[in-house]
């Protein structure tokens, strides 16, 4: 007698971000991939007849469902570039120092200075300025409304000509810039740990989408064993290849770990994260696959 191959449970175990939106992504073009190989003459997976994707009773909601929960995930992945973030406003609070520091002692350090009409702009302008000599040494969550301070009194209309004999025009420019860029990269980074605070994780993401993945496999399963057809067997056989095509590459990345051969009945959930393999070994052999004689 003929024996089913069934879709084994799947689970992420212990993935990266990268290997699970990967997997759900493919999971999801072979689904539409289905579909859009049905009859062209058949309903819609929208309609309420029994077509395409539907043969094997997998709703277009339950889909729409796996692609908005990729979405998020893909869009969390994008909010994990903190390092380069961090060293991005390092740059920014570095140059707006640079820049801050050499406007202040071109005016403070007046005896440096060669020129008659230099020494006496630096002079106008050294009791406004004095203030901000150690305008670098204050805390950094400060020092963007001590920098738009200093601008400020830079742009004071009596000191219009002192700038200009000083050539400071261009430098005070680029304070102005840099201290605004600084301000925005600061305002995105604490966007972004807002985001992560919120509940909506990647840790729930990963369960709901794993929860919805295997509800559908157990659909296109039950399918395959009640009403057989040509859409239930693809799909089981695209699903199998896929997880196994993913495990294979999680195991050549070299995380995998020798863990004992979980017992039939584990529950959904349970640590061992893996009711058909252990994470870390090759995928089972195809006898072993669940079948049904």
């Amino acid at each position: 007698m003929e024996r089913n191959i069934l879709i084994p449970q799947i689970s992420f175990g212990r993935w990266n971000k990268a290997e699970k939106t990967t997997f759900i992504d493919r999971y999801v073009n072979i689904l539409l991939k289905l579909e859009e190989t049905s009859d062209p003459g058949q309903p819609s997976i929208q309609s309420t007849e029994v077509s395409g994707i539907e043969a094997l009773h997998i709703t277009a909601e339950q889909i729409e469902q796996l692609q908005e929960i990729l979405s998020k995930m893909v869009s969390m992945n994008r909010q994990t570039s903190a390092s380069r973030e961090t060293s991005e406003l390092s740059k920014a609070d570095k140059k707006r120092v640079q820049i801050g520091k050499y406007i202040v002692n071109r005016i403070l350090d007046v005896e440096d200075l060669p020129m008659d009409d230099e020494i006496a702009a630096a002079e106008k302008m050294y009791m406004e300025i004095l203030p901000y000599k150690n305008f670098h040494r204050i805390p950094v969550g400060q020092k963007s409304s001590v920098i738009k301070g200093l601008l400020v009194d830079l742009e004071k209309p009596e000191f219009s000509e002192c700038i200009e004999t000083l050539s400071l025009a261009e430098a005070i420019s680029e304070l102005k810039l840099w201290n605004a860029k600084y301000e925005e990269l600061e305002a995105q980074r604490t966007s972004k740990k807002t985001i992560k605070a919120e509940t909506e994780t990647m840790l729930i993401l990963t369960k709901d989408a794993e929860i919805l993945i295997n509800n559908m496999n157990d659909y296109a399963n039950a399918s395959s064993l009640l009403n057989p057809s040509e859409e239930a067997s693809q799909f089981i056989r695209d699903v199998i290849k896929l997880y196994d095509s993913a495990r294979l590459a999680y195991n050549k990345r070299g995380n995998g770990k020798e863990e004992e051969t979980p017992q039939e009945g584990t529950e959904e959930g349970e640590e061992t994260e893996g009711t058909d393999t252990p994470e870390g070994e090759n995928p089972p052999a195809e006898d072993d696959r669940p079948t049904v004689n």
